[in-house]
């Protein structure tokens, strides 16, 4: 299964390619320039990179929040019409989610931050059970 997965949620641009269970290539920038005029330009460094032909794309993951109104708007559409060209399905995953899955199989609290601005945060507090996936 080959996943695209991307994230506008924040300030930081990420993008990451997964085949057969394996991360082959990966690109994140934190720039001045607004994800709409970074996440395409990316994908297509990335692609040419790693030498990933999108059509081969299954499934395209993206980031659904909590996050930037605009970043995840962007994100979102972005990844529909990717989507719809590709004739792939679209996964969305919860941005908090996604940060504590980094440390699955750790056994205390995890407990990702994100900058909500105006000095908020968004969190959550997560722990791993044995056996039980998401």
């Amino acid at each position: 299964m080959n996943i695209l997965a991307l994230d506008s949620s924040g300030g930081v641009a990420s993008l990451a390619v997964m085949c057969d269970g394996r991360i082959i290539g990966e690109y994140s920038i934190d720039h001045k320039l607004t994800h709409s005029q970074t996440l395409m330009p990316m994908l297509d460094e990335l692609k040419s990179r790693i030498e990933y032909e999108p059509a081969k794309t299954d499934i395209i993951a993206v980031a659904a929040g909590p996050g930037s109104f605009t970043g995840l708007r962007i994100g979102a559409a972005a990844a529909k019409g990717m989507a719809f060209a590709l004739g792939c399905d679209i996964m969305p995953v919860p941005t908090l989610d996604g940060l504590a899955y980094r440390f699955w199989g750790y056994k205390g609290i995890i407990c990702p931050l994100m900058d909500a601005r105006r000095a908020q945060v968004y969190s959550g507090v997560y722990t791993f059970e044995k056996d039980v996936s998401w």
